[in-house]
């Protein structure tokens, strides 16, 4: 036997010596060449997973996951009234980089502008185009459409708006604004206003002496777009000059009262205008030209709010001489479906142990648009998502009423209310307002890791989680034209967690983990080949 020893020992000084790759018994504290290779290609996939890492972390701390934001105009200027004939030129704010090589287009006028000889400044985000020649006392339109940004996102809505430039003497125009809710589509209608002569020197009685003002309506159209601003679109437009042809014989104050004539949109189930009730008061001083010319000019123009007990109020800027309306849509789903455009909240459980039956606390705000102060709140009815039934019960709320679709929840305006859904229940809302704003906070429920979903006009967001035993809130949201929904899916896992989370460790420690179970692996894997070469060895010494 000791001679087969010595035997296989010198076989492997021999292969050691010529080189050779297969040793049949190696000594101790050295390493075969196939185990390096082995250690070689192990320790080269660590250090490249640890190069990987160490690259992708910047990354991973400042992607944005979150949908990009769309191009917009933040300021046009000028814009208004007042607006000076020199101006001859037009400065476009974007709120980010826009792509100057695919531009849009700005039309002003009748036509559009130059935007070849048109330069950027501030990063690509404020352009500047040269003007046409502007006539004095007119009014221009403005329309900016089709930008796109540096990093392609295309321009939600076009920009539109108007300027209005000086008269030849001092003049005023009347202002209109018409404030919508964010993704409103404007009405085709048109605002007329009441004139009265009011006073000449202060004197009601000799009223009848002014001469009549150049009042022109206003019109608007479901095309006129602008930029959101707070949620909220507001479109202006003015009126023609009131003084354009108008003559006055005498030097005086002449005194007019100007209101809006609130007869001039009919509501209907789906659209809802709230007029403006002010009364202005508007003076006119005028003087007797300078010699040797004859005839009058207008010298001054003061704005007065009417107050209610038919007192002026302070002197005002001109550019505050506005009417403002709200105008609301309604969308048009009274019947309460799984898919109704407006609101709805869902319930879905997730996992093997997860109730089917349990019903799962919620806090609900829904706030109507603030120009309908006097909502008399919400219909909102509980549903199956499979078979579209109306199964509204006092487990899910109190009952405030039924239709011929079922009973309902009433859903007071600025007031949160507590109700309940189960798995593949569905709570739609009836009839609601473009720009209204709501909430949704699900309450914890023991051992349940709540997450939602948004979908806002029928584009659904990426997925948020919570924390087991936790409440999740969605924060205010705000309804526009499509389906708004709050999917909400409680998991309740297979395994009680422990409170450590593979996902919310840090890539290093991950690192360091997958490292040290390589090295046990690796410890491991050379342990067991010298186990195999020791039965190999002692195999050929008992042969």
């Amino acid at each position: 036997m000791n001679r087969n020893i010595h035997t296989a020992a010198r076989s492997e000084t021999a292969n050691d010596g010529m080189g050779g790759s297969s040793s049949l018994f190696p000594k101790k504290g050295r390493t075969s060449t196939t185990e390096k290779r082995a250690l070689a290609i192990l320790l080269g996939v660590s250090l490249i997973a640890l190069l990987v890492t160490l690259l992708a972390l910047p990354l991973f701390a400042s992607a944005d996951l979150s949908d990009p934001e769309p191009l917009r105009v933040v300021s046009v200027t000028p814009r208004g009234t007042q607006v000076s004939v020199a101006s001859d030129e037009l400065t476009v704010v974007f709120n980010q980089t826009v792509d100057v090589v695919n531009l849009g287009t700005i039309r002003f006028g009748a036509a559009n502008l130059n935007l070849s000889t048109a330069s950027w400044s501030a990063g690509d985000t404020v352009l500047t185009v040269d003007l046409p020649s502007l006539d004095a006392g007119s009014v221009y339109g403005l329309l900016v459409q089709d930008f796109v940004s540096a990093t392609g996102v295309a321009m939600l809505h076009g920009y539109s708006d108007q300027l209005v430039t000086q008269s030849d003497g001092l003049d005023i125009a009347i202002t209109k604004r018409l404030s919508m809710p964010e993704d409103t589509e404007a009405p085709d209608t048109t605002f007329e206003f009441i004139v009265e002569p009011y006073c000449y020197n202060e004197d009601p009685l000799q009223a009848a002496m002014l001469p009549t003002l150049n009042v022109s309506n206003i019109e608007f159209f479901s095309t006129d777009t602008t930029t959101a601003a707070g949620g909220t679109l507001d479109i202006y437009r003015q009126s023609e000059y009131l003084l354009d042809g108008v003559t006055f014989d005498l030097p005086g104050y002449y005194g007019y009262r100007i209101s809006e004539r609130t007869t001039t949109f009919t509501d209907s189930a789906l659209e809802t205008m709230v007029f403006d009730t002010t009364v202005w008061h508007i003076t006119f001083t005028v003087d007797w030209e300078p010699s040797p010319s004859t005839g009058t000019y207008v010298s001054a123009i003061d704005v007065q709010e009417v107050l209610e007990d038919d007192e002026l109020g302070p002197k005002r800027e001109l550019d505050d001489f506005t009417f403002t309306n709200f105008f609301v849509r309604t969308q048009d789903n009274e019947e309460p479906l799984v898919d109704s455009e407006g609101l709805s909240i869902s319930k879905a459980v997730d996992g093997r142990l997860a109730s089917r039956d349990l019903y799962f606390d919620f806090g609900v705000r829904v706030d109507a648009p603030a120009a309908l102060s006097a909502h008399p709140g919400y219909r909102a009815y509980v549903i199956d998502v499979h078979t579209g039934e109306v199964i509204t019960a006092s487990d899910n709320g109190s009952i405030a009423g039924n239709t011929t679709y079922g009973d309902y929840l009433l859903f007071d305006t600025e007031t949160t209310q507590t109700i309940s859904l189960k798995h593949d229940q569905i709570l739609v809302f009836a009839e609601t307002h473009i720009g209204t704003r709501w909430n949704v906070i699900e309450l914890a429920t023991t051992d349940y890791i709540p997450s939602f979903t948004i979908t806002r006009g029928g584009v659904t967001g990426a997925a948020v989680q919570g924390e087991v035993n936790t409440d999740l809130n969605t924060g205010e949201q705000q309804l526009i034209m499509g389906v708004n929904r709050a999917d909400f899916v409680n998991e309740l896992p297979t395994v009680p967690r422990t409170g450590l989370l593979i996902g919310s460790l840090h890539p290093l420690l991950v690192l360091i983990v997958v490292l040290g179970i390589i090295t046990l692996l690796t410890s491991t894997y050379r342990r067991r080949k010298e186990k195999e070469v020791m039965g190999t060895v002692a195999t050929v010494s008992f042969s």
